[in-house]
């Protein structure tokens, strides 16, 4: 028996009922067997500036096509959704859809696998399971997930905890020693700081009941061994444009240097 539908899930829904026809037609004028291995993904990420669609495993299927058409005004609506229900802590907003059973063409549809706020992905077969993202039954098939709008109350009770902050969003993660040697757990959490990836890990982790009973008790608990880990952050370029961003890699880094060397040349250079 399938739940019924909240709010922001049934936008996504919505959605992916109004863009079905658009990829019909692509399959149409392309050669997909009926029968292939590698399913094929839709994934969106929005921020409250941004929104970026992708795609995998279409060209793989001989599959032509331009993600622009997906923009039907139901990807209006779900977009207006999201920014307007959920705080800013939440960018970027992640959803991850699996284009099912897409070679048998008369009875595939997009399911929904993967949803997540601050940069991850929950679902089957992404990052562990909590009460947020869950089943649509606990018979579903093919780990059809929906859970937005419990996403957004847990962000919500994460608003009312955080301090506000000017620092730049950053991708986070953590490093501890309880391996017994110093390692750091790559997480890419996206928080302006250190008190918003905390709030953020420990939703996470305990749930949404969990998270709310605490944040309503009025004092925050540690977890087991909360206290032997430390905070590492990547930069994060082009929020404006690219929801997920870009961090700075080595050949930035090397450009800079050799801009710096080259202006060091110049007659009017002053260290």
């Amino acid at each position: 028996m399938h739940r019924e539908e909240t709010h922001l899930d049934g936008l996504l829904m919505a959605w992916c009922e109004a863009f079905k026809p658009v990829i019909d037609r692509s399959v149409e004028a392309g050669s997909v067997p009926e029968r292939h291995g590698r399913p094929a993904f839709i994934e969106l990420a929005v921020n409250d500036h941004a929104v970026r669609l992708t795609s995998a495993g279409l060209g793989e299927l001989g599959i032509s096509l331009d993600l622009e058409a997906l923009k039907v005004d139901a990807f209006d609506d779900l977009v207006g959704g999201l920014r307007a229900n959920m705080p800013s802590v939440a960018w970027p907003v992640r959803i991850s859809i699996k284009l099912e059973d897409l070679g048998e063409r008369s009875w595939w549809r997009p399911r929904p696998v993967a949803m997540g706020v601050a940069g991850k992905l929950f679902g089957s077969f992404f990052e562990r399971a909590n009460d947020m993202v869950t089943p649509v039954s606990k018979w579903a098939a093919f780990g059809e997930v929906r859970g937005l709008d419990r996403l957004a109350e847990g962000m919500r009770l994460i608003n009312i905890a955080c301090p506000p902050s000017n620092r730049p969003v950053g991708a986070w993660s953590t490093g501890s020693n309880l391996i017994g040697s110093e390692h750091i757990s790559v997480e890419d959490i996206y928080a302006r700081t250190e008190v918003e990836v905390v709030l953020k890990q420990s939703l996470f982790r305990r749930g949404l009941e969990g998270f709310r009973e605490m944040i309503e008790g009025g004092r925050f608990v540690p977890l087991n061994n909360d206290d032997r880990t430390w905070f590492v952050t990547a930069e994060l370029e082009s929020l404006e444009s690219n929801p997920m961003g870009r961090k700075r890699r080595f050949p930035d880094v090397m450009d800079d240097i050799n801009d710096r060397l080259a202006l060091s040349r110049s007659e009017d250079f002053e260290p």
